[in-house]
């Protein structure tokens, strides 16, 4: 089978060779197929990539989901073997990260948190995930949020759990 490129350098020799314009023309036309087909193709193509996209951006979420909960037993675990609840477990550095949560309703971007607690954004961004293991804060998303007009879509927020912790340490 012939490349597009081959047809395209034969319409040109017949151009320089003055063959008539009537096949000329039938390879314009047979040119002109090709190309839509290839369109085609590339439509279908880039359908076909964007499903597939979307369902392994969902199975990479689930499985997020699912090494969250392993590690939310794990911590568990690890603080019962002990004789801790895994709330006792809280790093006394992450608590800057609660009380600016606490303080926010609708949740915080990494670099809102770095910001308000003095923290570089990848220790931020460490503590954060920290406190999601043991269920203090989850992900949030900022849907139509009319402050975020730039910037990261997503961000941390005080779960019930960590909410309900933060009234028993606080009374």
């Amino acid at each position: 089978m012939r490349t597009l490129q081959e047809h395209i350098d034969d319409l040109d020799r017949m151009v320089d060779s003055g063959t008539s314009v009537a096949k000329i023309r039938s390879q314009i036309a047979f040119i002109g197929r090709e190309v839509a087909a290839l369109q085609a193709d590339y439509a279908g193509l880039a359908q076909a990539h964007a499903e597939f996209k979307q369902a392994a951006q969902k199975q990479i979420a689930n499985a997020k989901a699912k090494n969250l909960q392993a590690a939310q037993k794990v911590r568990a675990l690890q603080a019962q073997l002990e004789g801790k609840r895994a709330e006792d477990s809280v790093d006394k550095k992450a608590r800057p990260v609660i009380e600016a949560l606490l303080h926010e309703d609708g949740g915080l971007t990494i670099d809102e948190i770095a910001e308000r607690t003095g923290y570089i954004t990848s220790m931020a961004h460490h503590y954060c995930e920290e406190l999601e293991v043991i269920g203090f804060v989850e992900r949030v998303r900022f849907h139509g949020d009319k402050r975020r007009i730039d910037g990261p879509d997503w961000g941390y927020d005080l779960s019930k759990k960590g909410r309900k912790w933060v009234a028993k340490e606080l009374a």
